[in-house]
């Protein structure tokens, strides 16, 4: 299966991670170099880029990949070496595509939260549990803790 597809502008080349087949943007630089997909953090070997005819029109757009360090073009893909497959795989980068919800004026666009909106989401849900686990406490005291008064 071809993983590669024609060149984009500046050099980049979109590729398909052989596990996860998430689209990823690598330069000409990268091919046969050990590379680490974003999506799936598998390791693979980045293939030559190989001029393709442009994929037919799709319904509904594709995500697009983001830039990542070129340098220069290798003349074939060659086998790792020990020493290369001894160093790190370099990290791809990849952009998500824009969601929205709803239509007209009503219109909200989706993102993911940032580590510091996620630690403070966190500490205000953790809180309120603590009050209405509280609260459900005093009133199981309060039902059970009362003597009851006899006949």
């Amino acid at each position: 299966m071809d993983t590669t597809s024609s060149p984009a502008p500046g050099g980049l080349f979109v590729i398909a991670c052989p596990t996860c087949f998430g689209h990823v943007a690598a330069s000409a630089g990268m091919a046969g170099q050990p590379a680490c997909c974003p999506l799936c953090a598998a390791s693979f070997v980045v293939p030559v880029p190989q001029a393709a005819p442009p994929p037919p029109p799709r319904a509904r757009p594709t995500p697009q990949p983001v830039a990542i360090e070129a340098a220069a073009t290798p003349q074939e893909e060659p086998q790792p070496t020990p020493l290369e497959a001894a160093t790190p795989p370099t990290e791809l980068q990849f952009q998500e595509p824009v969601k929205t919800v709803g239509s007209g004026a009503n219109t909200i666009e989706l993102r993911r939260l940032t580590d510091e909106e996620r630690r403070i989401r966190r500490g205000r849900r953790n809180i309120l549990l603590l009050l209405v686990g509280a609260a459900i406490l005093m009133i199981i005291v309060m039902i059970f803790g009362t003597p009851r008064r006899k006949r």
